[in-house]
């Protein structure tokens, strides 16, 4: 497992390449850098220790409840509240880059227009519009949910019930004619 250090490491380390004019993929940069953020974030103004472990997406998962909730009372601008998702997001996406590898991709390699992803085994993760949605809609978007889902999805661990099907025969519906006359 990565840590803070490491990653605040390689981040300088890749930060000092673009400053030279050297090849480093900016996105990249960009989701480290959000990530650290977001492990700041946690510790100063939640009081909750990320450490790049795939539990520590549950405990993001409690932070953007305690967003949530507040969303109401505090009617935070959007940027503000895309700041968060940008952050967490950014975050839950190393984790899970860390864990299995993955590129970010720009939205503009997307037809749809949903934010940046990230490219896990073929997987397209649409993360900052989930997490933005978790911030704004609330727990029907919980990121430790599907964060679940996904791990199964990558390791390919899915389990899927067969299940049989019997024909069902639909009864025509008479129009309100039909009815009146007794056809």
């Amino acid at each position: 497992m990565i840590t803070y250090e490491e990653l605040l490491s390689e981040y300088n380390l890749n930060k000092e390449k673009l400053d030279k004019g050297e090849e480093v993929d900016p996105l990249q940069l960009m989701f480290q850098g959000y990530a650290l953020d977001a492990v700041d974030t946690a510790a100063e103004n939640f009081k909750i220790n990320l450490d790049f472990s795939e539990y520590s997406i549950e405990a993001v998962e409690r932070i953007l409840d305690m967003l949530a909730k507040t969303m109401k009372r505090d009617k935070p601008s959007k940027d503000l509240v895309l700041k968060f998702a940008k952050t967490f997001s950014s975050y839950i996406g190393e984790v899970i880059r860390i864990n299995w590898g993955g590129e970010w991709k720009a939205e503009s390699e997307f037809s749809i227009k949903n934010g940046p992803a990230l490219r896990v085994k073929g997987k397209d993760l649409f993360l900052l519009s989930k997490v933005y949605r978790r911030i704004t809609t609330g727990v029907e978007d919980n990121v430790w949910n599907f964060y679940q889902i996904i791990k199964d999805e990558i390791q390919g661990t899915k389990k899927f019930k067969e299940v049989e099907i019997e024909e069902v025969k639909v009864k025509e519906k008479k129009t309100w004619i039909d009815r009146i006359f007794h056809r």
